[in-house]
């Protein structure tokens, strides 16, 4: 589920792109510390926004975190890096923090229920200004 959603991200943007295509809860809370909650809407923009200013986008994910806060729940909690060219070819490096609360019926397909990303460390400017820690 993680890689489907990277694999994802990763691809081409298009117009009629849609998150309920990887995702299949609806609608699907999507937090992110600097903008609040997104809608389904809302969050296909961004999503269409981020791959758009960059055309080369690649993800790098550390170890997945698990733990079950309630029965049938599960919190899968992950840091990536991610790597992105922009137009003008220069690099940009951002690291985040994703935690996501799965629904795990027995005998069903696992739903995503909530996704909340926090930065760690934003795209803090091109070529020699990156700062790496």
């Amino acid at each position: 589920m993680v890689e489907q959603w990277f694999a994802s991200l990763e691809a081409q943007p298009s117009e009629g792109w849609a998150v309920e295509t990887f995702l299949a809860e609806s609608p699907l809370a999507f937090s992110l510390t600097e903008a609040g909650d997104l809608g389904p809407d809302e969050l296909a923009g961004w999503l269409f926004a981020l791959r758009s200013s960059h055309p080369k986008v690649e993800y790098r994910l550390d170890k997945v975190r698990l733990d079950s806060p309630e029965e049938d729940l599960v919190r899968v909690r992950f840091e990536f890096d991610r790597h992105a060219i922009d137009a003008a070819g220069l690099p940009h490096l951002a690291r985040r923090e994703q935690t996501w609360l799965i629904r795990d019926l027995p005998g069903e397909v696992p739903v995503v229920l909530r996704i909340e990303e926090q930065r760690l460390l934003a795209f803090p400017g091109t070529g020699p200004q990156i700062v790496c820690y």
